[in-house]
């Protein structure tokens, strides 16, 4: 589901979604790369999780609401 390693001075959490899409993001501290894994291991779970890539810009959600 995902894994964190350490990569010179920071901590890359590497994940895959429901979908099989790969993610990874950097942080200075190994307690927020665990944090951060947590959450997206939950919302993953619950369906709740979407990318960046896929999700919609405001301006797209600010004209239908609208």
């Amino acid at each position: 589901m995902g894994c964190i390693r350490k990569k010179g001075e920071t901590y890359r959490v590497d994940w895959r979604d429901k979908k099989g899409n790969r993610y990874r993001q950097t942080f200075e501290l190994k307690k927020d790369a665990e944090d951060f894994l947590s959450q997206v291991k939950v919302d993953i779970k619950h369906g709740a999780f979407i990318s960046a890539k896929t999700a919609p810009l405001f301006r797209e959600v600010a004209e239908q609401w609208f």
